[in-house]
C-alpha cells in the first residue's frame, strides 16, 4: 500500500493518551510523547510486526516533528527510532533541543 508509505494523513492525535497513532488493516501504531511547556519528548515507537516494513514508524515520526515545529516546540528524541529518523532527515535537526 503505497499510500501509507508517501502520506501522513492517516495519521490522528490522541492527546488524552500523549501518543500520535496509525491504524492500518486494523493493526495500531504509535508514537508516545511526553509534552512540558517547549519541548515535545519522543520516547516510545510501537508498530505491529504485521507492518513491518512499510515504513509506518518513520510517517509516525515525520508527523510527530512536523507537529513539534508547527507549534514552535523543541524536540527530545528518547526513543532510539526517532534518534535514528531524526539523522537521517536533517531538515528536522533544528527541533532538537
Amino acid at each position: 500500500m503505497a499510500e501509507e508509505r508517501t502520506s501522513t494523513e492517516r495519521v490522528k492525535e490522541n492527546s488524552a493518551q500523549n501518543r500520535f497513532e496509525l491504524e492500518i488493516d486494523g493493526y495500531l501504531a504509535y508514537l508516545e510523547y511526553r509534552l512540558d511547556e517547549r519541548c515535545m519528548d519522543l520516547f516510545h515507537t510501537f508498530s505491529p510486526k504485521a507492518l513491518s516494513g512499510r515504513g509506518v514508524a518513520s510517517l509516525l515520526v515525520a508527523f510527530a516533528l512536523n507537529q513539534a515545529r508547527e507549534r514552535k516546540l523543541n524536540v527530545k528524541p528518547t526513543c532510539s527510532f526517532v534518534e535514528s529518523y531524526i539523522k537521517n532527515h536533517p531538515e528536522f535537526l533544528d527541533l532538537i533541543g
